[in-house]
């Protein structure tokens, strides 16, 4: 347990995604390889502002998670089109759009109240 996190902390120190590859299994049923490799992605992904990173998630939420706070982290609404779950890539063109003040990503979300409330916060 202990050598994969470390391998997480340098991997993201150094922005080195290939360390993810060394992560090994720990016996654990929950917090196992699988577990640790998608956080390693994730952090790396994230520190490196890398989207590709994402791609090797295997776990649905956390590559949502990913793709989306990359997204909002440059703004780019092209990776809330990633984004699985409809809540949470709602959110994202939600906050793209805020924060870019472009009107038509909010055009892109799903939920009437929330793609109303985004009109609404760009309109000011």
């Amino acid at each position: 347990f202990s050598y994969n996190v470390c391998y997480i902390k340098v991997a993201v120190e150094t922005e080195d995604a290939g360390l993810c590859e060394k992560i090994t299994d720990t016996g654990d049923k929950i917090l196992n390889k699988e577990w640790h490799k998608n956080w390693c992605y994730s952090d790396v992904a994230l520190k490196t502002k890398d989207s590709g990173l994402c791609e090797k998630i295997t776990e649905s939420v956390k590559k949502d998670k990913c793709y989306s706070d990359i997204a909002l982290e440059i703004k780019d609404a092209a990776l809330c089109e990633k984004v699985i779950d409809s809540v949470r890539k709602d959110g994202c063109y939600f906050t793209v759009a805020i924060e870019t003040k472009d009107r038509n990503l909010c055009g892109k979300i799903t939920n009437s109240v929330f793609r109303e409330r985004c009109y609404t916060y760009i309109s000011r």
